[in-house]
């Protein structure tokens, strides 16, 4: 697979790291400062890309700035997912990717989320959603990459793809309810599902030029 140009199986991760900036889904294994402040500076400052203005952008938009000193093992759930997205953000890289951010996350995390990356793609930020949460990859991501066994098996718009029987077959994946409602086709006990398999979703800064870069 290539990443913003790069063979991503042969490049050093240094490398793809100045392009590619990634939020865990377990922000616990992505820390390892003893404050969110510094915590979001130590990549941009590794890189030699630290840049003040940019940072004090991100504290504002994650709303960060009253736990700049707290440790970020301290914090909440939603806060410490605010704090990973800032800093794979403070690089400035390409692409931002996300792992599973909606996981364990209840409703009002999930709407501030959809603001946050609403913001982002304003900005012009390039996102990709690693998640089993189709309703809201639905909602937030205008073009799939649909996964199994390891592998992209297909790409597309999302309503495209859960109109594919054969296709959530394969990746054991169901349509969501808001599909199914479209098409008139909601039955008891069939609520969209997920299985074992992921579907990356990528919010594009450019929804007229979709499929260029999924992950």
């Amino acid at each position: 697979m290539r990443v913003c140009g790069f063979d991503a199986a042969r490049s050093r991760p240094s490398l793809l790291a100045a392009y590619i900036g990634l939020a865990f889904q377990v922000p616990d294994n992505q820390f390892f400062r003893f404050t969110v402040a510094d915590e979001i500076a130590v990549g941009p400052k590794a890189l030699n890309r630290f840049d003040g203005a940019w940072i004090d952008k991100l504290m504002d938009l994650f709303k960060l700035r009253p736990l700049a000193e707290r440790s970020p093992f301290t914090l909440s759930g939603g806060e410490k997912k605010r704090t990973g997205f800032a800093a794979a953000l403070a690089s400035r890289p390409q692409l931002l990717v996300l792992d599973e951010p909606t996981a364990g996350q209840d409703l009002q995390y999930r709407k501030t989320l959809g603001e946050m990356l609403a913001a982002l793609t304003h900005r012009g930020q390039t996102v990709v959603l690693i998640t089993h949460d189709l309703p809201f990859a639905e909602e937030h991501a205008g073009r799939w990459a649909v996964m199994a066994e390891g592998r992209v098996i297909a790409t597309g718009e999302p309503v495209e793809l859960m109109a594919r029987d054969d296709l959530l077959t394969r990746a054991q994946l169901a349509p969501t309810q808001r599909f199914l409602l479209t098409r008139g086709s909601l039955r008891p006990g069939n609520g969209g599902g997920l299985g074992d398999h992921h579907c990356c979703g990528a919010k594009r800064r450019n929804t007229a030029s979709k499929g260029r870069s999924e992950g």
